[in-house]
């Protein structure tokens, strides 16, 4: 038989072991939300990451396809070289340059009138914002390549006894981007003349708007 002495020895420690371990519990239950606190600012910078990927893509994505709106887009410049006639403006050449960097297929060019004035008088107003349009069949480019040129004439240079002094009037430039491309795009760029101190008139291109 064990004496009382031990029996209660034996409950002691017993206590002892059982507030041990509610101590320890106590303690792991404290320390949890010490924890995720430290963990809060791992997740912020997780989503600080995330944000910036997402950012990145979206700037990378934007770059691709300004990049291949550059060489895919068609560019081209028209400009008056040096006239024929200096008496009268519609012997000056116009010049069409591609400036882009992809050929440009089966050019058309075509003449719009929004008002002409002759020397003797005679006034020809076009109907509309440069809807009166006439071209001829022989002003027809194929291919251009990239940096090249192709220059025409106003059909209206065959009325060679009349010299025209005030000309508003616009050149239409209808292409195919691709050999095989079904639709054709425009591009209109307007000329008007101003008289110079010499008394001669000379071509200054301006916008369609004015």
């Amino acid at each position: 038989m064990m004496s009382k002495k031990k029996k209660a020895g034996k409950k002691k420690t017993t206590l002892k072991q059982r507030k041990k371990k509610k101590t320890v519990k106590r303690r792991s239950s404290t320390a949890t939300p010490k924890r995720a606190k430290n963990d809060a600012p791992g997740l912020k910078r997780s989503r600080v990451r995330w944000i910036f990927l997402i950012a990145w893509n979206i700037f990378g994505a934007l770059g691709v396809f300004f990049s291949l709106w550059v060489v895919f887009n068609p560019n081209i410049f028209v400009y008056t070289s040096h006239t024929l006639d200096p008496n009268n403006p519609v012997f000056t050449p116009f010049v069409t340059r591609n400036q882009g960097y992809l050929a440009i297929y089966d050019v058309k060019f075509e003449w719009a009138i929004k008002h002409l004035r002759t020397d003797s008088g005679i006034n020809i107003i076009g109907l509309g914002e440069y809807e009166n349009r006439f071209s001829e069949t022989n002003q027809i480019a194929r291919v251009i390549a990239p940096g090249e040129e192709y220059s025409v004439r106003p059909s209206l240079s065959r009325l060679k006894y009349n010299k025209f002094e005030n000309m508003d009037i616009a050149i239409v430039v209808s292409f195919r981007p691709f050999k095989l491309w079904p639709w054709r795009y425009m591009r209109l760029r307007r000329f008007v003349t101003k008289e110079g101190k010499d008394g001669q008139c000379y071509w200054f291109p301006m916008p369609i708007k004015k």
